[in-house]
């Protein structure tokens, strides 16, 4: 009678074990598009179940088994999504986005208002532009993508005056530097655009110059990328550090009211 009694106890211990091994529930998921977290370990050699997969992710592998009686380990988290479901897209952006655009690169809303940004301010795409021919452009600094990968700067379609004719920026000073071959960051056609001269200064340089920004200590590390500190007349005999930018002729130069400079190797010298 002992010995049923101990067997039929070891029977019942051993179903709560198997009952146990069951694999826990699946990670975190992300919401941004990163890696979903790994899933919580299977206990007594269960499977641990991988990470849910990020926003357009794909899912995580499951854990590995443990050895008898022993917790199987996490799922891997599910890899990065590339927002292949995201809250908005660039054809419905005025229903998704609140009069703000869509970011065609990580389908989300941007900060930006459409129809917002002027000449050389930067953007994440076309609608953000308010010029009727600016698209959001790439654009290099020495040679490399500047600012980043997924930013570009509002500048107008270049034009010719016929089939075949060389592109012309004349009036769209200072923009007047011909940028062949840029793709727009909405995937529209790659078209020549009117912009600044890259090899030797940006966008950010041209804005604050026309804005009059100062550089107290008449340092260059106190301008943008590409911008020049140089003590300048900027009112009527008034001379003051200002921030500028290296120029190769004046159409490249224009004050804080559209009006032209000079340019002897920089903006208003």
């Amino acid at each position: 009678m002992a010995k049923a009694a101990l067997l039929l106890g070891f029977l019942t211990l051993a179903a709560g074990c198997v009952l146990e091994s069951q694999p826990l529930g699946p990670g975190n998921r992300s919401l941004d598009g990163g890696a979903g977290t790994g899933g919580v370990a299977g206990t007594d050699g269960g499977v641990g179940t991988g990470g849910s997969a990020g926003l357009g992710g794909s899912a995580g592998t499951g854990g590995a088994a443990g050895s008898a009686g022993t917790g199987g380990t996490a799922g891997t988290a599910g890899s990065g999504g590339t927002g292949e479901i995201g809250d908005c897209t660039p054809a419905t952006e005025d229903d998704d986005c609140d009069g703000k655009s869509c970011n065609p690169a990580t389908l989300r809303c941007s900060e930006i208002y459409a129809d917002s940004r002027g000449p050389c301010e930067t953007c994440f795409s076309d609608s953000d532009c308010w010029g009727w021919n600016h698209r959001c452009a790439e654009m290099r600094f020495q040679g490399e993508r500047f600012p980043d990968e997924q930013s570009g700067f509002c500048l107008p379609v270049a034009e010719a005056d016929f089939i075949g004719a060389p592109y012309r920026c004349d009036d769209e000073s200072p923009y007047v530097a011909v940028l062949y071959d840029r793709p727009s960051l909405s995937g529209g056609a790659v078209e020549t655009y009117c912009g600044v001269r890259e090899d030797f200064t940006t966008c950010y340089a041209v804005l604050v110059q026309q804005q009059e920004g100062a550089c107290p200590a008449g340092r260059d590390d106190e301008c943008p990328a590409g911008g020049l500190c140089r003590y300048l007349e900027y009112k009527t005999g008034q001379w003051e550090y200002r921030c500028t930018y290296a120029c190769t002729a004046a159409a490249e130069c224009v004050d804080k009211a559209g009006k032209p400079l000079e340019c002897g190797g920089y903006c208003g010298s």
